[in-house]
C-alpha cells in the first residue's frame, strides 16, 4: 500500500509543477521560486525567511537567495 501511496504522491507532484511549466519559461524562474510566491500569498501572516523555511520546509539557501533576488 506505501508504493501505490509513494506513486500517487509522485504523480501529483510531476503535474502541479507541470501547471507552473508556462510561467517557468515567461518570468525565468524556478518551481522552488514559484512555491515561495504561492507560499506568501497563501499565507500572509507569514513575513520572514526563517517562517517559510520552518512552516514550508524549503532549504534556508532557497528562500534567501529568491529574498535576494526580488528585492
Amino acid at each position: 500500500m506505501k508504493t501505490f501511496s509513494l506513486t500517487i504522491y509522485s504523480y501529483i507532484l510531476k503535474y502541479y509543477n507541470s501547471l507552473f511549466d508556462d510561467l517557468i519559461k515567461e518570468y525565468q524562474i524556478s518551481q522552488i521560486e514559484i512555491d515561495i510566491l504561492a507560499f506568501l500569498a497563501n499565507n500572509p501572516e507569514y513575513h520572514y525567511a526563517q517562517e517559510i523555511v520552518d512552516v514550508r520546509g524549503i532549504s534556508k539557501a532557497h528562500v534567501e537567495y529568491f529574498t535576494l533576488k526580488i528585492e
